[in-house]
């Protein structure tokens, strides 16, 4: 069993703005896999449970804000007894260019508030991250780049990154960490592939 985790925050202005990537990406996934996110208090997210080939997958987006998204995977990885090991994190990088796909296993935070709270909560970094590229700021600040709203010219490169990150995660389940990772490190746009 996979606990997979898109990072974001709740609400309407914060939707298609860098910082909720991760969620757009577990959203796609859900819907590829015949599944739909509805709202779980228990987990302060909204989830869906479904199945990948032989895998039983949780698919969370925490609705506690970014800097308390480890709330939401800290309840539900103890609901269904998930171990970090087994924890998909997938989540907006300003490190990595737009649109720009990054597998890893462990690692620091790199400052992201949201990754930060996991760690705090789960008292482990041995989780999996799908990291997509949301570029570095030119003139702003990081806070403010990450949740401006992505403009039209840009919206494509995003879809096709949070597509990318959905099938990234896919990979990491059905065929591992290592296989993923040559796969998709440093690509920009597998997203006309299905699962």
């Amino acid at each position: 069993m996979y606990l997979i985790v898109g990072l974001g925050n709740p609400g309407d202005e914060y939707t298609d703005t860098r910082h909720n990537l991760g969620f757009e990406a577990v959203g796609r996934l859900a819907k590829q896999l015949g599944s739909a996110l509805k709202t779980d208090k228990n987990f302060e997210a909204k989830a869906a449970k479904t199945r990948f080939g032989s895998e039983q997958l949780i698919l969370i987006t925490p609705l506690t804000f970014m800097n308390l998204s480890g709330r939401s995977v800290k309840a539900a990885s103890d609901y269904y007894k998930i171990p970090a090991g087994q924890i998909i994190l997938v989540y907006d990088d300003i490190d990595l260019e737009e649109g720009q796909i990054r597998i890893k296993l462990g690692g620091g935070t790199a400052g992201h508030k949201g990754v930060e709270s996991v760690i705090e909560h789960l008292k482990s970094r041995d989780f999996t991250r799908v990291r997509i590229g949301a570029g570095r700021p030119q003139k702003t600040q990081a806070a403010d780049h990450v949740l401006s709203k992505i403009n039209k010219s840009e919206r494509d490169r995003f879809e096709s990154a949070s597509g990318t990150a959905a099938l990234a995660v896919a990979e990491i389940i059905s065929n591992g960490l290592d296989q993923a990772m040559n796969k998709f490190n440093g690509t920009s746009s597998n997203a006309d592939e299905s699962l």
